[in-house]
């Protein structure tokens, strides 16, 4: 099981992923938030803790 948390700073988008990717079995959203800040401090309770990290910025 891969556990995530969903950081960016536009809702939608996050609402997107969480949607497509709560219908896969293998995947489990522990959060999401809208900034690296955010993200940080949801990451410290362990319990909810995701195991693989990604940051990525795509620029426009």
């Amino acid at each position: 099981m891969i556990r995530l948390l969903l950081v960016d700073d536009q809702m939608i988008i996050r609402q997107g992923l969480k949607s497509l990717l709560e219908s896969k079995p293998d995947f489990v959203i522990v959060g999401d938030a809208d900034n690296g800040e955010s993200a940080m401090l949801q990451q410290g309770a362990a319990s909810r803790s995701p195991k693989y990290k990604s940051c990525n910025q795509i620029w426009y």
